[in-house]
This record gives C-alpha cells, structure tokens and sequence, in this order.
C-alpha cells in the first residue's frame, strides 16, 4: 500500500494576510497557487495531494513551494523500491478514483487523510518504471501538441466562421442596395413611358 512507501505530510496553515505579493515562493493549496510567500516548505519534485478544495488532484512541484494545510504531500521512503516520477503519474493517471474511494462528504469535502495511504500501488521493476515514466512523458508531450494544434484549428475556425459572417451581411447590404436600385429603375422607366403615352393621346383627339 501507498503508506508503506511513502510518509504523508501536511501542509502548514498560513492566512491570506500572510501572503506577499511580491514574495519569494508561490504558495500553493490542494496543488493550485493561492498567491505569493517569503519562506518555503516543500523542496523540488514533490508530489501534492488535493486535501480539500480540489480533492484527489495530483501535482509535482517544479521548485521550492509553501504547502498550505488543503494539500498534503507524499515523501518517498524508500527510493530503491519506487521512482517518484512513476508514482506521480500512477496517482495522476487515477485522480478521479482516488476522488471517489478516498473522498469524504460533509459541509467541506476533502481527503480522507487515514484511509489514503491504504491505497495499493502496483511497483514494478526499477527499469520498467523508468520505461513507463519516458512513455508517459512522451505521451504527455505528444498530447500538449495535439492540444495546441487543436487549439489552433479552433481559432482559425472561428476567424473563418467571422469573417464568413461579416462577407454574408456584406452581401445582404449589396443585395438590398442592388434591389433598391433596381426598384428606382423600373420606377423611371415606367414614368418615362407614361410621359412617352400622354403626347400620343393628345395627338390621336386633335384628329377628331
């Protein structure tokens, strides 16, 4: 189980009063930053556990970090036995179960902070972890390109679809101007024709 390769520390209490906006470190709670602080305590590569707020959510650290008490981080004991880039992505890859087993209701819901460490962790070989932490990178790269390409076609998508909408109510204004126009030409021919028409009578009752 989780509790047997790894010792489970709680994040420190601090207030909003306490944050620095221009402080040294972020300050960071269930894995999301709540702002900035002068001291640290929690060092490089350290996975944090949602508490409560964003419960079960799974983060690493990529610097030195001040844990708030909504999060909880996990300190590898033995890293002969696992890798801690394996285990992140192993918790990551079951965020939403450890939500659902390991969450507990209430006014606040948050992590049952006895029971998680029950959790059971399957561990491989060394080598064979170190081979499913290059391919969950590598997917994990291939993933944030195709997102970013995915982005891109959105945006060119939506520019076309605007500029598409903008060239069809241009149209329907040439459109109406083209009509009216036509309407202000059949209306000149037609009162030409009738002054062409009334000399002809006049004519035609001179005759008589």
């Amino acid at each position: 189980p989780l509790g047997e390769l790894v010792e489970v520390i709680r994040g420190k209490r601090i207030t909003k009063k306490d944050l620095k906006e221009n402080g040294k470190y972020d300050a960071i709670g269930g894995g999301k930053s709540m702002g900035k602080y002068d001291e640290w305590n929690l060092k490089k590569n350290q996975i944090i556990v949602g508490r409560y707020g964003s419960v079960g959510l799974i983060t690493i650290t990529k610097m030195k970090v001040w844990l708030f008490d909504s999060g909880i981080s996990l300190k590898i004991t033995d890293k002969d036995t696992i890798l801690t880039d394996y285990l992140y992505h192993y918790l990551k890859s079951m965020e939403e179960i450890i939500k659902k087993d390991y969450g507990k209701g209430g006014a606040i819901p948050g992590l049952n902070i006895e029971n998680f460490p029950t959790m059971e962790i399957p561990v491989p070989t060394l080598s064979q972890q170190e081979y499913l932490v290059k391919n969950a990178e590598k997917y994990l790269e291939e993933h944030e390109k195709h997102k970013e390409h995915l982005k891109h076609c959105i945006e060119v998508e939506e520019k076309f679809l605007e500029t598409a909408m903008d060239d069809g109510e241009e149209d329907k204004e040439e459109d109406a101007e083209s009509d009216e126009e036509e309407e202000k030409e059949e209306e000149e021919k037609e009162e030409e024709e009738e002054k062409e028409e009334k000399p002809k009578k006049k004519k035609k009752r001179t005759k008589k």
